[in-house]
């Protein structure tokens, strides 16, 4: 039997990793740090919840024990919309995947995947390739990210397992931060008010988080090491995303393109390759068009108890 252990379960890509990795077989047993209660869409899965907070002394050694999973998706991390950037508690985080590894190796585990970023890249290379773009954060969060990464990899070589760390571009979708670009957008358009955005000029790789879960569990199921890309493969430019969600919501008079100053030094592409993701048999299943209709409705029906 393959047991699954996934940490950052009601995370914004963790939630949606636990559906496709029970359609693939997998015993799920998913951690969270608080015990709210579920929402409709987790509490109807046939999942293992345990509530503890990771970071604790010796929680993760006991639940390890307790488990023994066979394979783990670690999604857990500091993700304070603005913070997280440059907050101490990436350091942590670390530490804790510094145990997670070990204790996986003591009990046997087979397959380990991480969740990373292509913060772990050199921005001043538009279009990232794993094993070719230089591995060159500029960001304390992608430096400690890629810290982990080579620590998975170092681990998993010396105390036998398989690892791979998915590094995700620009997700999006139901339960994403209410700050980021899609859901403010759809959500100012909701109530009527206005979404003052910067120029629209910059070009990023979005994927809707439904593919983007299904990209993990085939990297999980796969024996593909190191790092791979999970995204869309395809530049697509926030004026087209923010023109697409305004046509959605019939009020683009909401809408103020450049109605306040772009990020300073933000690079004016971000994309990835996705070959290496694809050759683990994973297709994108969600165009652009079509993921962003279904995230608007989603927020359509939830801005006021999200």
């Amino acid at each position: 039997m393959k047991r699954l252990l996934v940490t950052g379960a009601r995370g914004f890509i963790g939630r949606h990793c636990l559906a496709p990795a029970i359609a693939a077989g997998f015993e799920v047993w998913a951690v969270a740090s608080n015990d709210t209660l579920l929402s409709n869409d987790l509490s109807q899965l046939s999942v293992e919840w345990r509530t503890i907070n990771l970071l604790e002394n010796d929680s993760i050694e006991f639940l390890m024990k307790e488990i023994k999973p066979t394979h783990i998706l670690h999604t857990a991390w500091e993700t304070t919309h603005g913070s997280y950037w440059n907050s101490k508690k990436n350091l942590e985080w670390l530490a804790l995947g510094a145990r997670l590894m070990e204790t996986f190796a003591e009990i046997g585990g087979q397959r380990f995947v991480a969740a990373g970023t292509c913060a772990e890249y050199d921005w001043t290379h538009d279009y990232m390739t794993e094993a070719e773009t230089p591995e060159r954060p500029s960001t304390f969060y992608g430096k400690i990210k890629l810290a982990h990464h080579q620590a998975l990899m170092a681990s998993a070589q010396h105390l036998n397992f398989s690892a791979a760390t998915g590094r995700v571009f620009f997700a999006y979708g139901p339960y994403e931060n209410l700050n980021r670009i899609i859901p403010y957008t759809c959500n100012q358009l909701i109530n009527g008010e206005v979404a003052n955005l910067g120029s629209g000029r910059h070009l990023r790789d979005f994927m809707h988080v439904e593919d983007v879960a299904r990209g993990f569990i085939a990297l999980l199921q796969s024996s593909v090491e190191g790092a791979c890309n999970i995204c869309s493969g395809t530049p697509s430019s926030l004026a087209e995303i923010v023109s697409i969600i305004s046509n959605l919501s019939g009020k683009s008079e909401y809408v103020r393109i450049a109605g306040r100053p772009d990020r300073e030094g933000d690079p004016l592409m971000l994309v990835g390759s996705n070959e290496k993701l694809i050759s683990t048999g994973w297709v994108q299943k969600m165009a652009l068009g079509t993921g962003l209709e279904q995230t608007f409705k989603w927020w359509k029906n939830n801005t006021n108890s999200y």
